[in-house]
């Protein structure tokens, strides 16, 4: 079925467990440093163990993610310098460390494979300095640590080249080979003061932005359906109008959901909310 094997829509188990740790952490504040410590532990822990408690270890992961970006947008008030911010080297960097996955390379290289059977773990803290670059390039905040953390984003994904490089690989494999192009246009870009691309280019993006929540969660489901519906006879004509029809049945998809279907339904509840609420009496 289309719907069946939805891979994406793994992370809204976790979308509830962050909204309820948000209440607490909101609540309590607690410090930062011996929070991050128990997540990263029990992170680390989870990919040399595993065990029936992985998903605490997935979840630990996630939420060193989740609790940067929170940082982050307590931080609103600090700015970085439009003119500082590497843009385009950042998105082809972050390109180039999905297309790498370093720590999936480096921990299986030295033995290490992953005993767990979360769909986040250590091996994918390798993207959380890139995210959070990307995070402030878009947003136009700082974060401390800035020069640094650019550094080590910077040399994950160069290093890992290096390495494969050496070991004759890099050029073996497609995705690995697009990695390394992308690898070598974005450092010298980093000379460059590409700048921030400003509001009005990330308004052009804004009726994409209205419907990408669709996008998420049918995006696969469509390919599954077009896969099975349409006739595949080889050839580009053949395979593009096959991909021409999976755009067109996601975005549909996105669209009704999101601008026909949600709002019609959060009035329906709106009116029967309010048609239930006990009205005030007068004096």
């Amino acid at each position: 079925a289309p719907l069946a094997g939805n891979i994406p829509v793994w992370s809204l188990h976790n979308e509830v467990v962050y909204y309820l740790a948000f209440i607490l952490v909101w609540a309590f504040r607690p410090r930062a440093v011996p929070l991050v410590a128990i997540l990263l532990a029990l992170t680390v822990w989870d990919w040399f163990a595993g065990g029936p408690l992985s998903f605490l270890g997935g979840w630990s992961a996630g939420a060193l993610f989740w609790l940067s970006g929170l940082a982050l947008s307590w931080r609103r008030n600090t700015a970085v310098a439009t003119a500082n911010v590497p843009t385009l080297s950042l998105l082809l960097l972050a390109y180039s460390t999905n297309n790498l996955w370093p720590g999936v390379v480096l921990l299986n290289g030295v033995g290490c494979p992953y005993a767990g059977e979360s769909t986040i773990s250590l091996a994918d803290l390798v993207f959380l300095p890139i995210t959070l670059l990307l995070f402030c390039s878009v947003t136009n905040l700082d974060l401390p640590g800035r020069k640094l953390i650019t550094w080590v984003a910077i040399s994950i994904p160069v290093g890992t080249c290096a390495i494969l490089q050496m070991m004759g690989r890099l050029w073996t494999s497609v995705p690995w080979t697009l990695a390394g192009v992308a690898t070598i246009a974005a450092v010298p870009l980093l000379a460059l003061n590409q700048g921030h691309p400003g509001e009005a280019f990330f308004r052009l993006f804004r009726p994409l932005g209205k419907i990408s929540y669709g996008l998420y969660l049918f995006h696969v489901p469509c390919v599954a359906l077009v896969s099975s519906m349409y006739i595949w006879t080889g050839g580009w004509a053949n395979y593009t109008g096959g991909f021409l029809l999976w755009l067109a049945l996601t975005v549909i998809a996105a669209w009704v959901c999101e601008s026909e279907m949600q709002p019609a339904l959060l009035s329906l509840y709106r009116s029967h909310m309010g048609r239930d609420r006990p009205k005030s009496q007068g004096p």
